[in-house]
């Protein structure tokens, strides 16, 4: 069931990435837009754990570099690391308290984009940090913080596994 799960998750990534990629900038203003792999990943860590967080920011990050024209790898460095801290509290810890997702998701996107910063800087880009996390960062984890209620129970419906329903109903 584990294969199902990852084959899920996998789908999920590869249209959040191209969603995300193609039309998001249309849906809101100011070009302000949510970062929907970083979302899933987060979320997707939030509930299966460290294990499977990691894979999905590698599996996230990798479907963000195969679709942006940042340095290739910067993306999948910055969201496997992500995938795997946001998981370590695991589901119990997310489980005490509503909060404690939201802010993950709004601490995890600030990191996501000061580690792209980095990344693009360390490749001779020319990086404006504080216009962008002022403008775009801050404005972008208070979105994806917003969107993390909607995205945690999608995310739990979408990759349990049956064996865990029957455990449930049980």
């Amino acid at each position: 069931m584990q294969a199902r799960r990852i084959a899920v998750l996998f789908a999920v990534l590869v249209v959040a990435a191209v969603v995300q990629s193609t039309m998001t900038t249309r849906l809101t203003p100011h070009g302000l837009r949510p970062d929907l792999v970083l979302l899933i990943v987060v979320t997707y860590s939030v509930v299966r754990g460290v294990e499977e967080g990691a894979l999905a920011g590698l599996l996230g990050g990798l479907m963000v570099d195969c679709l942006s024209a940042i340095p290739f790898g910067a993306a999948t460095c910055a969201m496997g690391i992500l995938g795997l801290a946001t998981g370590l509290g695991e589901a119990n810890v997310f489980r005490a308290n509503v909060i404690i997702p939201l802010v993950a998701v709004f601490v995890a996107t600030i990191l996501y984009h000061s580690m792209l910063m980095l990344s693009l800087q360390a490749a001779s880009w020319q990086v404006e940090w504080i216009v962008t996390l002022a403008l775009q960062t801050v404005p972008t984890a208070a979105l994806n913080a917003l969107l993390a209620p909607l995205a945690i129970p999608l995310v739990r419906r979408v990759t349990a596994s049956q064996e865990e329903t029957e455990r449930v109903r049980w």
